[in-house]
């Protein structure tokens, strides 16, 4: 009788494990597919943004933003790693319903990344005619407001890398999804 319910029980730990681990690899699943046609969306807007600039400000203009924009793209690509390193921790403490440690989480994370953000943002402030006259040449100085703008967008995309997660998350992948499409669509018309 006793080995029976030793049997039982660890049967159905086994079943929990296995229903959550599926549940995670679904999740999983819907956030790199998402993910992968977001971040296709938001390139084409970033170099819409790049053939807007040119249309609207010619040539030298967009030389002047594409300097900018290679100086700034490193601050974003810090929090790539981050975000899809949060995303299994995240579908895991939704899946549970434990929201208090995902605000907890959410707040560790800000700590951690607005100090990286404030950093860069200055250093974009102080240094920015600096890097753009080492990077891309003493012409290119006329790119200082962009730098600083763009060191911005991008600090603040590094202090959510936990957004894009919660929405799919909360909201559901398809709602997100067509959003940034909506989005999209709202941009190329604009």
């Amino acid at each position: 009788s006793t080995t029976s319910l030793l049997r039982s029980q660890i049967g159905f730990a086994l079943q929990q494990s296995a229903r959550s681990a599926r549940h995670m690899a679904r999740d999983f699943l819907r956030f790199s597919t998402g993910s992968w046609i977001t971040v296709t969306l938001n390139v084409v807007r970033q170099q819409g943004s790049l053939l807007f600039v040119s249309g609207m400000l010619g040539p030298a203009g967009a030389g002047l933003f594409a300097a900018a924009q290679r100086i700034t793209a490193p601050i974003a690509y810090l929090a790539e790693p981050l975000r899809q390193a949060m995303f299994p921790e995240l579908s895991r403490l939704t899946a549970k319903k434990r929201d208090q440690e995902v605000w907890r989480l959410v707040r560790s994370t800000l700590k951690a990344t607005v100090p990286l953000a404030a950093l860069a943002t200055g250093g974009a402030a102080i240094w920015g005619e600096t890097f753009l006259r080492i990077v891309a040449g003493p012409e290119y100085v006329g790119a200082y407001w962009i730098l600083v703008e763009l060191a911005v967008a991008q600090s603040l995309y590094l202090c959510t890398p936990f957004l894009a997660s919660l929405v799919i998350l909360y909201v559901g992948m398809r709602r997100s999804v067509l959003a940034s499409l909506a989005g999209t669509i709202l941009w190329a018309v604009t």
